[in-house]
């Protein structure tokens, strides 16, 4: 998945690659997701109105846990 954070949360939020660790419930009709980057070490709680699905192609891997 790849994640743009809201505009208030750019400073600590990178955009990037993104796994789903945990699906969350619902708040005011968009569904919530516990996501992981790539990039560093911390999750985050993100709407799924915030998150695109990417492709990944032949050179690339989703990352581990």
């Amino acid at each position: 998945m790849r994640f743009t954070p809201a505009r208030s949360d750019r400073s600590s939020a990178p955009s990037g690659s993104y796994r789903v660790t945990q699906l969350l419930p619902e708040e005011q009709g968009d569904y919530q997701y516990r996501v992981k980057s790539a990039h560093d070490a911390h999750e985050r709680i993100v709407l799924e109105s915030q998150l695109e699905l990417k492709q990944l192609d032949h050179t690339e891997s989703a990352f581990k846990k």
